[in-house]
């Protein structure tokens, strides 16, 4: 796993709203809010993001953002060790600021966008809140210990960026066996739905960031996978249900948010309709 390199670090508090609609930058740009909402595009990455959310750009990508609410949140940029290292080989200070770039670059580089780039919501709340308080420089002693700090933060939420993504991943839903399609833009839809199963996920909202309705999605779906978006999603959902019976004590209440639902009532009647018995029947099954 590759290591970053900090270039700068702004807080911002309780923002209104962004002097630019979007902007362009030279490398790696990380939003971490604490409090508020925004709304971002980035490439065909869409949505909104707020406490216990990354949001990610890679370098030359425009970045569409808006404040939704007023929103608190540590704004970085960052840059990859090998491309640091390569740079500062023939770079000075003035060349390695920050700029914008111009739009045909920033559409084109959103063409193909690395699999970071858009947000990533961090399942472990308390690790995140940890590296935050690191950025605001607490725990620290000497200004040269508190840029360490930062730099340890930056980094530890970077790999589990990495983490978040990787298909072996634990904290990614299991129960993911479809192999490809053939059908690049059904696989793009099923890499997002494997990656935000177990949020409040809907399907017009997925359908519009690739230019469909919510039919057309469902019926491409259904035929690049023989089932349908929200059959496809309610397996993952299950899937990681089974694995907290499996390997925790946590009630159903307990679980259902982790899982995509509302309430444990609502999780036994769908788990009890697939799975043919009752979750506690699950556990009590496969507990050892």
């Amino acid at each position: 796993m590759r290591n970053v390199r900090l270039i700068s670090h702004m807080y911002w508090h309780r923002k209104h709203q962004f002097a630019l609609e979007y902007d362009t930058y030279r490398y790696w740009t990380m939003f971490v809010p604490e409090e508020g909402r925004f709304a971002f595009r980035i490439g065909g990455h869409a949505g909104e993001a707020g406490a216990g959310d990354v949001v990610l750009c890679p370098p030359k990508v425009r970045f569409h953002r808006q404040v939704v609410e007023p929103v608190s949140f540590h704004f970085l940029h960052l840059e990859l060790e090998e491309q640091a290292r390569e740079d500062a080989d023939g770079s000075s200070g003035s060349s390695r600021a920050v700029s914008s770039l111009s739009g045909r670059a920033a559409d084109e580089a959103a063409a193909s966008l690395p699999d970071m780039a858009g947000r990533w919501t961090f399942r472990d709340k308390q690790r995140l809140a940890a590296d935050c308080m690191l950025l605001h420089g607490r725990g620290g002693g000497t200004p040269e210990d508190v840029e360490l700090l930062k730099r340890h933060a930056v980094n530890d939420i970077w790999l589990w960026t990495l983490l978040e993504k990787a298909p072996e991943s634990p904290e990614q839903p299991s129960g993911d066996s479809l192999p490809p399609s053939g059908d690049p833009l059904m696989d793009r839809a099923r890499s997002y739905m494997a990656r935000h199963a177990c949020e409040t996920l809907q399907l017009r909202e997925l359908a519009e960031l690739l230019h469909m309705t919510p039919v057309q999605l469902t019926r491409r779906f259904r035929a690049a996978f023989a089932m349908t978006p929200i059959e496809y999603v309610t397996e993952l959902r299950l899937a990681r249900t089974c694995r907290l019976l499996e390997e925790t004590s946590l009630s159903l209440e307990q679980m259902a948010p982790q899982c995509g639902y509302e309430n444990g009532y609502y999780l036994s009647r769908v788990f009890s309709k697939k799975k043919g018995m009752s979750p506690s029947a699950y556990r009590k099954l496969h507990r050892i």
